[in-house]
């Protein structure tokens, strides 16, 4: 009888949410929440939220939210990096409001604190208008990384939520629920958009496809 030779199973099983052969590139999806602590944070269960939607207010002004990601194995994060979030505008008196965000994919460790590891993006503006009903976008933004993530380092998203309105009551918010609840996002003035706050992030394979 022949010896049958077999492959010895890897120490780790590493699942994804999207493999691309070509590129040799596997994906996996975190959801940014928010928990009862106030701590930003990024996973890959769908979790409610919370504390579903981060806004800011008044006539000029911003506020910074960071999404941390906690790495236990060192990982090779290449390619494109994909954000995917939903965020709106209002103005509850007779006057205009106009919000956008500014998205950062940041490397973090406790030695040498945080490095951007691509160019920063702005996404497009919204425009509430006076008397009329919240403006809704959803977007996707698209980085090139290439970073080595050691153990114990953050892959740490920071978005800035800014608003310019004409008077104090303008409001932006930013949704982070990854239960993706409807919270009354609709745009235009149909069905709601998502809710949800996604990380796609690109690991290399390495050829072992």
């Amino acid at each position: 009888m022949l010896n049958q030779k077999f492959r010895k199973s890897p120490e780790v099983l590493a699942n994804y949410d999207f493999v691309d052969i070509i590129s040799g590139q596997g994906y996996v999806s975190l959801y940014g929440n928010v928990d009862t602590a106030s701590a930003a944070i990024l996973t890959r269960l769908p979790l409610a939220s919370a504390y579903p939607y981060t806004q800011v207010g008044g006539a000029d002004n911003n506020l910074e939210i960071n999404f941390d990601y906690t790495f236990n194995y060192p990982q090779l994060v290449k390619g494109k990096l994909y954000v995917i979030e939903t965020y709106g505008a209002d103005n509850t008196s007779s006057a205009t409001a106009l919000g956008w965000t500014t998205i950062r994919i940041i490397h973090y460790n406790a030695a040498a604190g945080e490095t951007e590891i691509a160019a920063a993006k702005q996404t497009k503006g919204v425009t509430s208008l006076a008397d009329a009903p919240r403006a809704w976008e959803r977007i996707i933004v698209s980085f090139d990384v290439d970073k080595m993530f050691k153990k114990d380092d953050v892959l740490r998203v920071e978005v800035i939520i800014h608003i310019e309105g004409t008077t104090t009551n303008a409001t932006t918010w930013l949704c982070n629920d990854g239960a993706n609840r409807d919270l009354g996002q609709e745009a235009p003035a149909a069905s709601p958009v998502d809710s949800t706050f996604i990380i796609d992030i690109p690991f290399d394979l390495g050829g072992k496809l």
